[in-house]
């Protein structure tokens, strides 16, 4: 019989392990997000990808039939994804299953460097801080983070080999798979440059032969660009280049300069929210300075911080869910102080941190957000004159569940009503709107209160001079969104003339 401490130890040992690690992060992902599961209003990025792969399932060929900068790959995933099921839960599940992956991924880059304990508090760090940046569901950064992080770690278990002049295969994955997410977020390119800089580094002052040092990083710079080279071979093919092109790159220096103030007050909220991970980088950082000296696992992440931080601060506006991209390599960071006794504190205070600004368990949220998209569609279908429907402010998955189209590859609302967005597609949005109009759309929906600032003043006259000529304000339908409510006004039966019934048609 074993001695009881044997046994403990054992029992230990196996408790912690990778596999246990990963299915206790998987959980925790779960955990915290099955409550927004089936809303079909989480964010207006991501339903609006949803509905982009559900129209390109119907035929529409993207940046020419419908419109958005975001690259190709994000909507590749979303397609999938909608392949599989019709049903905004597919990509919020999916969602879920990429954090959980992408948590234990960080685990796997703490554990080169620290104990069990820090390495999975580093994972839990990731997935409870999604939720305050808005990361509770399927934006862009939550996908192409575990290709990021994939490719972190591989370049981290290839750094001994290449201290030795070697260059293992794995690295050609890992360029691969951030060539990957180049496809899902341009800005990843940052993180994608610094870990073939790290790994030239390495292998320049390594005894490799000189052949070597010079070819191989131009092979990792080829299968870095390779997915992305593959997309704009596709489009040059289809005969719709131009279109791919300014989406990709014109468009982004078209852009208006953003608004100064805003950007201060998004920038003073995502460095209130992501402070506590701040300090516990910084006493990490004490704690760890032992670590850091050259050719350390931890001097590698230390590094990444500074590029993420880097592709963070490249795009010149600020949104809070852009602070997502930064998850992976400042979760791994913390891990020196979190593996430490008070790791347990540390960790319990960050998160209980977090539900300041988001509460992970808000079922009657999603239910409300649920109940108040089926009153806005059940409405749109009783006062739509013509079939033709004009979301000018609102929730993109509204042409989705009511069955319509949109009547402009410009479906994006913020396409229409942004003083930033205007003219920054290969489309004038001031020519577009007046087209629209001239399709008579019999229901319009736009949000009572100005959402979006600067506002495009020339559509919103347009359409504000449509509806007050032609429709009939139907009531106004509040619209739950996770962390804001607005309240939408719905002009329908335009263009018929007729006194409708007391009380027809409003909305409680």
């Amino acid at each position: 019989m074993l001695a009881p401490t044997v046994a403990r130890d054992r029992i230990l040992v196996r408790f912690r392990s990778d596999a246990v690690a990963a299915a206790l992060l998987m959980a925790l992902a779960f955990g915290l997000r099955v409550a927004s599961f089936g809303d079909p209003n989480l964010h207006v990025d991501e339903t609006f990808y949803f509905y982009v792969a559900e129209r390109m399932h119907q035929g529409a060929l993207l940046y020419v039939d419908i419109w958005d900068r975001k690259p190709p790959g994000l909507f590749l995933i979303y397609y999938l994804i909608v392949g599989i099921w019709d049903n905004v839960i597919a990509y919020q599940v999916a969602a879920t299953v990429v954090a959980g992956l992408t948590a234990w991924t960080v685990f796997l880059i703490a554990r080169t460097f620290v104990n069990w304990q820090g390495a999975f508090f580093a994972g839990c760090v990731y997935v409870v801080m999604l939720g305050p940046l808005q990361g509770f569901g399927g934006q862009a950064s939550v996908f192409y983070n575990l290709p990021v992080a994939a490719a972190a770690l591989i370049v981290l278990k290839a750094l001994p080999a290449l201290r030795e002049g070697e260059t293992p295969r794995s690295l050609y994955c890992a360029f691969l798979l951030l060539g990957f997410a180049i496809t899902i977020k341009q800005t990843t390119f940052v993180e994608g440059a610094y870990f073939g800089v790290y790994c030239t580094w390495l292998l320049w002052r390594s005894p490799a032969p000189r052949s070597r040092r010079w070819m191989q990083p131009f092979v990792w710079a080829g299968l870095g660009a390779a997915p992305f080279l593959i997309f704009c071979g596709a489009f040059a093919l289809s005969g719709h280049w131009f279109e791919f092109w300014q989406a990709m790159v014109t468009s982004n220096f078209k852009k208006e300069k953003p608004d100064i103030l805003s950007i201060g007050a998004r920038s003073i909220l995502v460095s209130t929210k992501i402070l506590p991970l701040f300090c516990l980088m910084i006493l990490s950082s004490l704690i760890g300075r032992r670590l850091l000296g050259t050719g350390k696992e931890y001097l590698f992440v230390g590094t990444w911080v500074a590029a993420a931080l880097a592709g963070f601060l490249v795009i010149p506006n600020i949104y809070i869910h852009y602070a997502i991209a930064l998850l992976p390599s400042f979760s791994a960071f913390c891990a020196p102080f979190l593996a430490r006794g008070f790791g347990i504190a540390a960790m319990a205070g960050v998160a209980a941190s977090t539900f300041v600004w988001h509460d992970p368990f808000a079922f009657s949220y999603s239910r409300e957000s649920r109940m108040a998209m089926d009153r806005l569609r059940a409405a749109v279908l009783a006062h739509d004159s013509n079939g033709v429907l004009l979301i000018y402010d609102g929730p993109p998955l509204l042409y989705s569940v009511s069955g319509l189209r949109a009547p402009t590859p410009l479906a994006f609302p913020l396409h229409l009503n942004h003083e930033i967005e205007r003219n920054v597609s290969h489309i004038d949005t001031g020519t577009e709107i007046k087209r629209i109009l001239a399709l008579r759309p019999g229901a319009i929906v736009m949000a009572r209160e100005v959402r979006n600032f600067p506002v495009n003043w020339d559509t919103r006259r347009m359409v504000l001079a449509y509806v007050a000529t032609n429709c009939r304000d139907v009531g106004l339908f509040v619209s739950p969104e996770m962390l804001r409510t607005d309240n939408l006004v719905l002009y329908g039966d335009c263009g018929v003339r007729f006194k409708p019934p007391p009380g027809s048609g409003k909305s409680r």
